[in-house]
């Protein structure tokens, strides 16, 4: 009877341990084939992405291209309000070359009757725009129109 036993109990564990393998394989067959899946999916990821770094590539390529327009636009053509401190000066500086007078701060703030500070900051904004120029002479910091700003003015006048 021993013996019978015995066989019962290799026989019951081979069997135990064939439904553990079987378990194990059908485990790993599922985890493959999940694992398929998510490649799957992970490679029309990377499509998508690959495909929207070309279009954020071209858009910014374009948005560049725009700003450069809109930047070149602007330093070709400045725009301001007549009653703009900076058109102010900039007529101050044009009527100052008319009449032959040296146009300084002074003669800039007191025809705008405006204080230094502003008639200046005025004419630091023409001076980025390259509209005015100054030099120092004997009479002091003169301010002048340069060929920009010679345009610029034309253009106004004209219409």
């Amino acid at each position: 009877m021993s013996l019978w036993v015995l066989v019962l109990i290799v026989v019951g564990m081979g069997i135990v341990g064939w439904w553990i393998l079987k378990s194990q394989l059908l485990a790993a067959k599922r985890r493959e084939e999940r694992l398929s899946l998510i490649g799957n999916e992970l490679a029309i990821c990377k499509k998508q992405v690959s495909a929207m770094a070309e279009e954020n590539n071209e858009l910014t390529r374009q948005l560049d291209v725009q700003s450069f327009q809109r930047v070149e636009q602007r330093q070709s053509e400045p725009a301001f309000d007549v009653q703009s401190i900076e058109f102010r000066v900039l007529a101050a500086i044009t009527a100052g070359i008319n009449h032959s007078q040296a146009t300084t701060l002074f003669y800039i703030r007191s025809t705008l009757n405006t204080s230094n500070v502003e008639a200046h900051a005025a004419i630091d904004v023409l001076s980025a725009l390259d509209l005015v120029s100054s030099s120092i002479t004997g009479k002091g910091r003169i301010y002048k129109l340069t060929a920009k700003g010679r345009k610029y003015i034309v253009s106004v006048l004209k219409g």
